[in-house]
């Protein structure tokens, strides 16, 4: 999924990071126009396995952001779910 909101890329990325608790990992790429949000759990062999996948990036006019989701199963987050955060921050 895909979304554009006029509001700035680092109000966006605190609100979702605030939103979605301690399975979210904010990371912020080299480009200085690009953040990532990474949402997953450590598995039973203690590698980390992300579920979903949020890029921001930084525009002229507001922030682009891409949903991705992963064939990692994670019910503390339905994709319906994490879609209604990313617009509900979209609008913020």
């Amino acid at each position: 999924m895909r979304l554009f909101t006029p509001v700035k890329m680092a109000e966006v990325a605190k609100c979702l990071r605030n939103n979605l608790g301690d399975e979210a990992t904010l990371v912020q790429l080299p480009a200085k126009n690009q953040t990532e949000i990474r949402i997953g759990q450590s598995a039973a062999s203690g590698e980390y396995q992300y579920a979903y996948l949020i890029s921001l990036t930084a525009q002229a006019d507001g922030t682009a952001l891409e949903l991705r989701k992963t064939d990692t199963w994670f019910p503390q987050l339905t994709p319906t779910e994490l879609e209604a955060e990313a617009k509900a921050c979209a609008r913020s």
